[in-house]
């Protein structure tokens, strides 16, 4: 697994050959820098661009003071394991009391259980936690003529995930839809699914 984007090029990368970590994206490729503040990943090497054309203020607020590249994905690091990028900063993290959840780590549990064909995790505004796990899911298609198995409620999601996750991780609330919303570009707009909740809880778990 490697990780980069279009305005950075290729910035990290497990080795060719030797040990590699499923999930993680190995370490700084030669000649890049990259550090962690507040969690956020930034980049600096070669192979970062020079700025968008034209646009002088979007290219100063995507550049911190010493020149790294705001990358705005959360990530965590591991001097054994190399880095992980656990989502992005704006939608992929959920903000659950003391906590800070990864949308994504989330997302891949939900798709283990037989009932569920498609999910999206996002977090759902609540009066006592901040946020809490909120998760719109499909249901899986048939296979071989069987049946759709079906989707689980909130409560069946929580009993399924308990040996996978810890418990303030499991969504709180759950919507069963026929598909995942997406954009035109196919896309999940994850703030958009924030409505399908309703108005904000006082006593969510």
């Amino acid at each position: 697994e490697r990780y980069g984007a279009t305005e950075i090029g290729m910035a990290l990368s497990q080795p060719p050959a030797g040990r590699r970590v499923p999930g993680r994206v190995g370490h700084p490729l030669p000649g890049v820098r990259v550090k962690l503040v507040g969690g956020e990943l930034r980049v600096k090497g070669p192979g970062v661009f020079g700025g968008y054309v034209g646009r002088p203020e979007a290219t100063a607020a995507c550049f911190d003071e010493l020149g790294f590249f705001i990358t705005g994905d959360a990530t965590e690091y591991d001097e054994n394991l190399g880095y992980r990028i656990m989502g992005r900063t704006s939608v992929d993290i959920i903000k659950h009391g003391g906590y800070k959840l990864s949308a994504l780590e989330i997302e891949s549990a939900v798709l283990e259980h037989p009932g569920v064909g498609e999910c999206a995790v996002c977090g759902v505004p609540d009066d006592v936690y901040g946020e809490i796990v909120g998760c719109v899911l499909a249901p899986g298609p048939a296979s071989d003529g069987a049946p759709v198995s079906p989707p689980p409620d909130a409560e069946e999601l929580r009993a399924f995930l308990k040996d996978r996750m810890a418990s303030y991780k499991a969504p709180g609330v759950v919507v069963v839809v026929d598909a995942v919303p997406r954009n035109a570009m196919g896309k999940v707009n994850k703030r958009s699914l924030v409505g399908l909740f309703g108005t904000s809880r006082g006593s969510s778990k």
